[in-house]
């Protein structure tokens, strides 16, 4: 069984929490209280056919919780980062999160996901406008539209990332 330390990182309020537990208990809890610091899970994940023990480590996006995140970063595989789909101004929040996983941990394997698509009015502008932010980061990064709350795409997120292991 590989194992692999993944960071999951994003603003804050853009569900990274509530997406963790919904992949654990397949459950959604709108009013999951925002994480300090960061919070450990460890998921079995099968993936064409291997096992995957996942470290996930759940970083806290509040702004005074900042100088805390890159102590997180350390010996990170992978790297899931989270923005909001109903609040554009997490999407630029992750520009510099971005920039601080590739300081701290090179180019290691990473999705940039997308949440509340549910509240998202899908719209060709919007959705190229966000696609088109997310390649000047990364060249070619997967990019996944999930809602924790219907549990659409939320079952993708783990094997997109899986499949750069």
């Amino acid at each position: 069984m590989e194992r692999l330390r993944i960071i999951l990182a994003g603003p804050g309020a853009v569900g990274k929490t509530t997406f963790l537990r919904f992949i654990r208990t397949g459950e959604f809890d709108e009013h999951t209280p925002y994480t300090v610091g960061a919070e450990e899970s460890i998921l079995k994940q099968l993936y064409e056919g291997k096992e995957y023990l996942l470290r996930v480590i759940d970083i806290g996006g509040q702004i005074q919780f900042s100088y805390m995140r890159k102590d997180y970063y350390s010996e990170a595989d992978g790297a899931i980062l989270m923005f909001s789909l109903s609040f554009p101004k997490t999407l630029n929040d992750l520009k510099t999160l971005y920039k601080e996983v590739i300081d701290e941990c090179g180019n290691i394997p990473m999705i940039i996901t997308g949440n509340k698509s549910d509240r998202w009015d899908n719209n060709n502008f919007l959705e190229k406008n966000i696609i088109s932010t997310i390649q000047e980061l990364r060249k070619n990064a997967p990019i996944c539209f999930i809602s924790v709350k219907t549990g659409q795409n939320a079952d993708l997120v783990f094997p997109k990332l899986l499949e750069f292991f």
